[in-house]
Parts: structure tokens; sequence; C-alpha cells
């Protein structure tokens, strides 16, 4: 261990940092508290966003002689995990504005499009014009994988663009037109210090964990394999897993665990940005049973979300447990994780919304398992029905389908 002490001479002309103050500063199982109550699963991401949180917090309160670092954060996970989600939570909490954008919507500086000052645009632009406030606040950058495989024939350079968003986590001073949060001739010119802004990136990092798997396996010696979390799913070309393992075709996230920056460097991301991103945390599929506690668990669920607008007709829902478990079936099947269950709830609602505000049941109305059956199955048919039409215009060259032949009646 080597040990950097101070001469008394270096020590008396250094300044000495202020006593920090804990009595105002959420503890890390305090911030671990908070986002139990938003967030579902995730158990390990939430202790490693609390720690995050925690000495982000003791950063800015920091007066003292040794540069702390920033330490930004990469959120990895399947659509649908919460990630969006976390960041908001993590900005409540904080009590800072938070923006949230899409990497995909970025062009490099000089090009038609939103470059990435745009964001700092809009977090000016949250924080009212309050400069010192949108300089503590949270963006949220997500598919930040997309800037990988860009199609080069568009003229956008994916490198220009990761180089961009490197000098922002770095933490530069970017000069912005106030007044209206808005880029324009009106306003007066403000100057917007990076450095204590909290960089969220994220995205879901499809085939990630095939290099981390691959990089684990050359580690070893000859004839010594690594055992791969999900090894029972079979997947097709499309990605999509044929059976086993709950978490759907994501499998369970052990292999994302152990990324290492080399890993996101392999895929495509520079170097120098991984280097900025020092907080990788992963993120795994939800199960069915983590869908199941999303719909009923979270202070704003989507089942007390319908329950509120039905009781402003003054129709009092109930779920059955059962129903509830078909909804978080349908929802795991998709694949698209918590996104997916606000759609097969519309599905399960439309009709209720449409015909009880009509005539509202004088006892509270259930939900019923047979009730989301049959809704679900009979859009399915619908669907298939559909698709049917389609293949057969297409067979036909377009146009409408064949008509029923005389003697079928």
């Amino acid at each position: 261990m080597i040990r950097i002490e101070r001469s008394s001479k270096e020590s008396s002309s250094a300044p000495s940092a202020r006593p920090f103050d804990r009595s105002d500063i959420l503890l890390p199982s305090e911030i671990h508290q908070l986002i139990e109550r938003e967030i579902i699963g995730q158990d390990d991401a939430k202790r490693a966003l609390s720690v995050a949180l925690y000495n982000h917090i003791k950063r800015l309160h920091y007066t003292g002689p040794v540069q702390i670092e920033k330490s930004n954060i990469l959120l990895i996970g399947p659509s649908g995990c919460g990630k969006t989600l976390l960041a908001r939570t993590l900005a409540r909490i904080l009590g800072v504005p938070c923006v949230a954008g899409s990497a995909t919507s970025l062009t490099e500086a000089g090009y038609v499009g939103d470059d990435v000052e745009s964001l700092l645009v809009r977090l000016l632009q949250k924080a009212d014009d309050d400069v010192e406030l949108a300089q503590r606040g949270v963006l949220f950058i997500d598919e930040i994988d997309k800037l990988i495989g860009r199609n080069p024939m568009e003229g956008v350079s994916t490198t220009g663009v990761q180089a961009d968003l490197l000098k922002l986590l770095e933490g530069v001073e970017v000069e912005l037109v106030s007044g209206r949060g808005a880029k324009s001739d009106r306003g007066e010119t403000v100057t917007m210090d990076t450095s204590q802004i909290l960089f969220i990136c994220a995205g879901a990092f499809t085939g990630l964990s095939d290099i981390v798997q691959r990089r684990r396996q050359s580690a070893l010696p000859v004839g010594h394999s690594v055992p791969r979390s999900g090894s029972r799913l079979k997947r097709t070309p499309s990605g999509r897993a044929r059976r086993g393992d709950d978490r759907g075709r994501y499998g369970s996230g052990d292999d994302l665990r152990m990324t290492a920056p080399s890993d996101l460097i392999e895929f495509g991301l520079l170097s120098e940005l991984v280097g900025r991103l020092p907080v990788i945390v992963p993120l795994a599929a939800l199960s069915r049973i983590e869908l199941k506690r999303v719909l009923v668990e979270p202070a704003s669920g989507l089942v007390r979300q319908y329950q509120e607008l039905m009781r402003m007709d003054g129709i009092d829902l109930i779920f059955e447990e059962s129903a509830l478990d078909g909804i978080a079936h349908a929802a795991f099947k998709e694949g698209g994780g918590a996104r997916s269950l606000r759609r097969v709830m519309e599905e399960v609602m439309l009709d209720l919304m449409f015909d009880l505000p009509s005539c509202p049941p004088s006892e509270p109305f259930q939900v019923t398992a047979s009730r989301v059956e049959e809704t679900l199955d009979g859009k399915v048919a619908v669907r298939a029905r559909k698709r049917g039409r389609r293949m057969g215009m297409s067979v036909l060259g377009g146009g409408e389908p064949p008509p029923e032949s005389e003697e079928a009646h």
C-alpha cells in the first residue's frame, strides 16, 4: 500500500475542507428506500445507483483541496426494464431538473438536426433559465448504443457525435442563449459549466453479452468453459428466445454483470467515452412476477391509474388476482417489458371505458381472468385475420381479397 503524506509546510498552505454536515444528506440506504418505492426488481442496480448518487451529492457539497471527479452512469438493459424511470427517480431525489433525450436524434455539429448542445438548452429551459440550477441537473441520454453502426451514407459520423458528447461529459463551458430556453437572437448569452451535471447514459446493447462471454472464455484454460446464464435459450435469427428462461429473449443478465470497459469499446463506443462513464449498471429483463408487481405496487402503478380514471365516473374498479396474472403473462410474451403492460391494459380496458360511463354499475365492477382472456384472444384473432387478408392480397399482386364462391353459401 502506498501512503501519501503532506509535509507540515504543504499542509499549512493548502486550503482545508469545511466539515461535512450529513444532517440534510440522504444516506445510501435511505436513497435505496426511495428508489424501492418506484422501481420493481433490479436490486443490484438500486444498490449501485444509491451509492453513485450519494457520492454525487457529497461531491456537490465538497469544498476541500482534492479534485473529486464526477462519476457519470451507464445503464445497460433491454427496453422496458426501467432505465428512464430510474433516471427520473434519481433526479427527483436530488431535487434538480432532469431532461431525457435520445441519442438517435443527435447529429454531429455542423449537420442539420439537434447537436448535443441542444440537450443543455432543454436543461436550461427546464430550470427556467436558472443557470446555477441547470448546472446541477441530470441529463439522461437513452439509446446511446444506437450511435454504433449508423449508416455512413447518411453523412453523419457516429464517431463525431460520440466525440461531441464526450466533451460535455468531461466538463466544459458552453455558451447558450437564455430566454425561453432556446437558441435565438433574443435573450442574453449565458455560460453553462457541465462539470457538475450528472450524465446518465443508457442503451439495450444487444449483442454485448456475447462479447462478454467471448472475453471470459478466452481467459480460461483450454478445455474449460464459462457457464452462461440463460444458455438453455435457443434463439431464432430475429433474436427471440424459443423456450426456457423466465426473463425472455434477453436472458437473466448474469453475463452483463461481468461487463468490462474493454467489452464496451469492442462493441463500438469510444474508449474516452467509456472512461467518462465509470459506473456501469446492468439491468435485467423483468420476469412475469415482476411485471405483475409493476401493475400494483408503485404509487402510480397502472392499476391505480385506471382505477382513478374510472372513479371519476363513479365506478369502483377491482382486478382479480388471476386477471393481473393474465395481463402480466400477455405483456411478458410481447417482450417489451413494462412498456408492454400499458398496451395490454389498453386492450383490456378499451370496451369497459367505452361502455361503463354510460351506465355505471351500482356494485364495484370486477375485471376477471375470463374477460382478460376473451379480450386478448379476440384481439389476436382479429390481427391474425388481417394478416391473412394481407397475405392473400400480396399473393394476388395487390387489390381486394378474392370474392367468396357462391357454392360456399
